[in-house]
């Protein structure tokens, strides 16, 4: 069917790639992540061949988020340098931020905290400059993670309650309930 309207449909490849990156997105948040790679990759591929960098590191993105899903950790963690590579923070700096935000994570749950540590200092103010909540709670929450993977579990839990009530607060019931598992299986390991 897709196929079928897209041939119906202006014919041009970047409507293709803009359709298949939108359609791996979906996928991801239905958790085929089978499914979700091939998009992104022929998405990726499209735009590489009309000449679009930073379209094609907006998919490299996503597939690194996709790879972080599927536990493909340190495949996740390249994806994401290749992306920052291309992305172009003057024609989207969400977008930007979202890519070293991932990186400095799956740095962190790869066990390498003090690379992580070192990649959001060079990140942090990007933040503040922002001005967008969301973007400070997602901070907030890596930093719970950053100081349980440091042992300092009291101020770890403190930053996850903080973070969930500010999700809460600002009517973000799936990052609540992601916020709230992580510190229900650090109470667990504690």
């Amino acid at each position: 069917f897709e196929i079928e309207l897209l041939e119906a449909g202006t014919g041009d490849p970047l409507d293709e790639a803009e359709l298949l990156y939108f359609e791996a997105s979906l996928l991801r948040g239905k958790r085929n992540l089978n499914g979700a790679l091939r998009k992104v990759r022929r998405s990726a591929r499209l735009y590489r061949e009309l000449g679009d960098e930073h379209l094609e590191g907006r998919c490299l993105v996503n597939e690194s988020s996709i790879l972080h899903l599927a536990g493909r950790t340190e495949e996740s963690i390249r994806r994401g340098r290749e992306a920052l590579a291309k992305v172009d923070r003057t024609r989207d700096c969400h977008l930007e931020l979202a890519a070293r935000h991932n990186l400095v994570w799956g740095l962190v749950e790869a066990g390498e905290v003090d690379q992580a540590l070192r990649a959001l200092a060079e990140f942090r103010t990007s933040y503040e400059e922002l001005g967008d909540h969301a973007s400070l709670l997602r901070l907030q929450w890596l930093e719970a993670h950053i100081c349980q993977q440091l042992g300092r579990i009291a101020e770890s839990e403190d930053r996850f309650r903080a973070t969930i009530d500010g999700f809460a607060a600002a009517e973000l019931p799936y990052e609540v309930a992601k916020c709230s598992l992580d510190l229900a299986l650090l109470e667990v390991a504690a």
